[in-house]
């Protein structure tokens, strides 16, 4: 990623870099490609934390990168209209989530996540965010769950969960790997009432990969949707939520993705930021995203001065069963938004 990036810099002569959601492992070399030309990058690193973590640890921290996404329990800055309002990071949303079902489990948590740079970010923050809300994380202080990538055998660590009769399953992985391990759960007759799986649920491709009728009721954050209110969410000229995700279905055949109005709103930022900046010059252009102040398809754009990052709105979904072409989808059934509507009711526990 980093020697494309700096290709595009050096032979293609760009002069802006942008990408949808990916992992930590992606945009960190491009943004030290960004940072070392003086070229602006707008990226989709998804979770704050660990993005922010490779920026600050830059030294100096990056100055061209900027990063749009959400929290994984870092509140808004005071002074940023997101400041004080839940919906904006995986903790108030889930946690709000959780406790309307709380008094129905034991609390008892078992976690699962893989250890590379967005699991491991993951892990480091949310047990200890559910341990100070009272929730029994099991085997947190020895890692318990944070496992290697393209590990095959997850039975000592069911067994481990099963033995603690842990009923609410949290996580953050890669797809192949979440895939491996549930499938070998449900083998073993270990089904949490509730699970909660950020990254590995998120799209239909990987779900339904998984057979049977593995995916009902597995739950993570839902970045986008297509039933977003226009009006809130507009694109440029008459392009609407979705309006965007049917030009992306008769152009791709392929079931919604809810990356495509990610993929969408740095080009609402570039547009802007070069019309602010009135140049093409990256010094420029790099000042003027940190005035951008506009809503776009995914939500308001306005760039915290600190973290050089713009949150947007999560909202969280349930893997459903349907009668359409597409045997699964994710419907909106959690919102802390007056603005983002519930699109279903809750599935509560998981089907045994």
């Amino acid at each position: 990623a980093g020697t494309l990036a700096t290709n595009l810099i050096l032979r293609d002569k760009v002069h802006l870099l942008m990408n949808s959601p990916g992992p930590a492992t992606m945009f960190n070399p491009q943004s030290i490609a960004a940072e070392r030309n003086k070229i602006p990058y707008i990226a989709g690193e998804g979770p704050l934390e660990p993005w922010q973590a490779a920026r600050m640890s830059a030294d100096p921290p990056w100055q061209y990168t900027w990063g749009f996404g959400f929290a994984i329990g870092k509140p808004a800055p005071k002074g940023d209209f997101r400041h004080g309002k839940k919906g904006y990071s995986v903790v108030d949303t889930w946690f709000d989530l959780l406790a309307l079902f709380r008094d129905k489990t034991n609390e008892k948590i078992a976690l699962f996540a893989t250890d590379e740079a967005d699991g491991r970010g993951w892990y480091m923050n949310f047990p200890k965010a559910l341990e100070s809300i009272g929730f029994d994380v099991v085997g947190e202080e020895k890692e318990l769950g944070l496992v290697k990538v393209g590990m095959t055998d997850f039975s000592s660590l069911i067994r481990e969960w099963k033995r603690n009769k842990c009923e609410i399953l949290v996580g953050n992985s890669t797809a192949p790997d979440f895939a491996t391990m549930w499938r070998q759960a449900r083998a073993m007759g270990f089904i949490p009432k509730i699970a909660m799986i950020g990254r590995a649920t998120l799209f239909y491709e990987d779900i339904a990969a998984l057979g049977g009728d593995l995916p009902l009721g597995l739950g993570a954050e839902i970045l986008w949707r297509p039933e977003y209110p226009a009006a809130q969410f507009p694109g440029i000229g008459d392009r609407t939520p979705m309006s965007l995700f049917e030009a992306w279905q008769k152009e791709t055949g392929k079931p919604l993705n809810h990356g495509i109005g990610w993929g969408y709103f740095p080009m609402q930022v570039a547009f802007e930021a070069i019309r602010i900046a009135g140049s093409l010059e990256g010094p420029a252009i790099s000042k003027a995203i940190g005035e951008v102040d506009i809503p776009t398809i995914s939500g308001r754009a306005v760039f915290t001065k600190e973290e050089q990052h713009s949150r947007l709105p999560l909202t969280y979904g349930q893997w459903m069963k349907t009668d359409k072409p597409e045997k699964w989808e994710n419907p909106i059934i959690f919102s802390k938004h007056d603005f983002i509507k519930v699109m279903a009711k809750p599935i509560f526990p998981i089907p045994r």
